[in-house]
């Protein structure tokens, strides 16, 4: 396990490209044109040991999306849709033969990478998410620690901003459109 490293520099990078590739299909859309833009993440690579895959290559971009992801689905409980909401954790959390959860991007290493997903991933129709994350839960120490907290802020924060700012749009929608680009799922 190697220690989470990226900060606001590389969230913002990757942030930008989604906004980029959001505001193309936004345009595009209005010309009566289907052109997709994608975002290429990259290659990963991964190393198998027992049931497990452990990533060589790719895992500062793993934790980073999942942060997104957790962040996403932090959103759609506020909103109360807990059908998009449980349509994210599926990306987060998975099930064995066993019919156990697992997590599928995991670090044991990280306390704040495990409270962030186990919280984002629980539907709680009565509580606002951020007053869970505001807590005093999240460590403040090690550095990457901090990472952790201060990624799943950062998308939270620019995610809500993005949602809200049209008042003549839908924020579940707009929100369904963000997760959609980060899965690359095509909109129809």
């Amino acid at each position: 396990q190697r220690k989470y490293v990226w900060q606001e520099k590389q969230w913002r990078e990757l942030f930008d490209d989604i906004k980029y590739c959001l505001e193309i299909a936004n345009e595009n859309k209005e010309n009566g044109q289907e052109i997709e833009w994608t975002h290429f993440l990259g290659s990963f690579v991964f190393e198998r040991k027992g049931k497990d895959l452990i990533v060589i290559d790719g895992q500062q971009r793993l934790t980073t999306i999942t942060l997104m992801l957790c962040a996403i689905c932090s959103l759609f409980n506020e909103l109360g849709e807990e059908a998009r909401f449980r349509g994210v954790t599926k990306y987060i959390i998975g099930t064995d033969d066993m019919g156990l959860d697992y997590v599928r991007v995991d670090n044991q290493d990280l306390k704040n990478f495990q409270f962030i997903v186990t919280e984002s991933t629980q539907y709680n129709s009565l509580q606002s998410k951020s007053t869970v994350f505001s807590g005093s839960y999240l460590e403040n120490s090690p550095q990457d620690n901090v990472n952790v907290k201060q990624c799943f802020f950062f998308f939270y924060n620019q995610f809500q901003e993005m949602i809200h700012q049209n008042k003549d749009k839908d924020p579940a929608d707009e929100l369904g459109n963000i997760k959609d680009k980060i899965m690359g799922h095509h909109l129809s």
